[in-house]
């Protein structure tokens, strides 16, 4: 993590664990809407439908 005398901390760069817990973060939202929008159309998506829409990313 940048300190914060360092001039990544100065110039408001993000830090590795910083995009890593963004990406994290993104990733489950779209997990949970294809899950919602699986559910509410009626549709039983298996582990493997629901890895390739996100993959695809629908």
């Amino acid at each position: 993590m940048a300190k914060p005398g360092s001039s990544s901390f100065r110039s408001g760069e993000l830090s590795y664990f910083r995009l890593a817990t963004l990406h994290n973060l993104r990733f489950m939202a779209r997990l949970m809407a294809t899950i919602r929008a699986a559910i509410s159309g009626g549709k039983r998506l298996s582990l493997d439908a629901i890895r390739e829409a996100l993959l695809q990313g629908d």
